[in-house]
């Protein structure tokens, strides 16, 4: 590894002439600062983003990153800074206008808890700054928390079997978030395990209310429509539902639902929708005293925890009507 001795002797300069020529602090002649940089290029230095945050008081005790999802953690997250009296800061990024977040910026946070989809200047940032403590949430890295959404999915499909159906239809999303990643192995894993028929639709966070009913009227006017129908989210079940009751289809005696997504906006539709669930608190719970440790310096047994999900099945699910060609 580089250090700033390497530079000072290559540049001929002492290591504090380095530093200030490389911080961009303090007076250094141009020439001089030039030819410094020029150095620390050629061998590739990295700063030590750890041991800089070390030497100066952070101005936060940690921080949260918000990448393209919604905030389910951050209340969760604000309640804990304010049990443990931690001075916090929360930051939104977005992976379709990728930036380097401010809160990661050398000095800025002791550490910094990570939500959602791990943007590629973060990715490097991890990888070259292993030391430096950051914990993620439903997205794999060294030191991270995930739900099993996987055994979720497929609890969800054996579920669906039990109770007759043998066509199912998935609308899921196509972000390249771990969640998605897991739902579509749970889909092929399916497949082979009830020998069923998944119809899978891959949506976009840019659908209309009209693009879903498109869909919805598509799939239940197809010559072999399925009789239950998953969502990767709870957003647009409600728009499902409308056009279902308006084609004088009945839920579940006709078509069975069930959606990924929250309790709450679960029992709020009518019928209530069966669902499946993470355990928001306690992955930012878990997240956040992974954090604390390795901002002490602590060991920590385990450095990437699964959580379950929870499926809870409600109204909007029941057994396959049987028609004449079952009999």
């Amino acid at each position: 590894m580089v250090t700033l001795r390497d530079i000072a002797e290559k540049a001929n300069v002492t290591i504090a002439t380095a530093s200030i020529a490389l911080s961009g602090r303090g007076r250094v002649a141009d020439a001089t600062r030039n030819r410094i940089r020029k150095v620390a290029s050629e061998l590739q230095y990295q700063p030590n983003v750890a041991a800089q945050a070390l030497r100066k008081r952070p101005v936060l005790d940690i921080g949260l990153i918000i990448a393209d999802v919604l905030p389910a953690g951050a209340d969760e997250f604000i309640h804990l800074c304010e049990t443990y009296d931690q001075r916090s800061q929360i930051e939104m990024v977005s992976s379709r206008h990728p930036s380097f977040p401010k809160l990661l910026r050398p000095g800025y946070s002791k550490g910094i808890l990570y939500i959602g989809n791990i943007i590629p200047e973060v990715r490097d940032f991890i990888k070259s700054n292993p030391d430096y403590p950051i914990v993620t949430i439903n997205e794999t890295s060294p030191y991270c928390v995930i739900s099993d959404y996987k055994t979720g999915i497929l609890t969800i499909f054996q579920h669906l079997v039990a109770l007759g159906h043998r066509h199912i239809a998935v609308r899921r999303s196509n972000e390249e978030y771990d969640q998605h990643r897991q739902i579509a192995e749970a889909i092929a894993e399916a497949q082979k395990l009830y020998d069923i028929r998944i119809q899978t639709t891959i949506s976009t966070l840019e659908e209309t209310p009209d693009t879903v009913c498109q869909w919805i009227g598509s799939v239940l006017s197809s010559d072999d429509p399925p009789t239950a129908i998953l969502f990767g989210g709870i957003r647009c079940v409600e728009i499902a539902i409308h056009e279902i009751l308006i084609r004088g289809l009945r839920i579940p005696d006709d078509i069975s639902l069930v959606a990924l997504g929250t309790t709450e906006s679960a029992i709020w539709l009518r019928p209530q929708i069966s669902n499946l669930e993470s355990n928001e608190k306690l992955s930012v719970t878990e997240a956040f005293n992974m954090l604390q440790r390795r901002i002490a310096g602590l060991e920590i047994p385990v450095r990437q925890i699964q959580l379950d999900t929870k499926f809870t099945p409600r109204a909007s699910t029941g057994k396959k009507r049987r028609e004449k060609n079952d009999e």
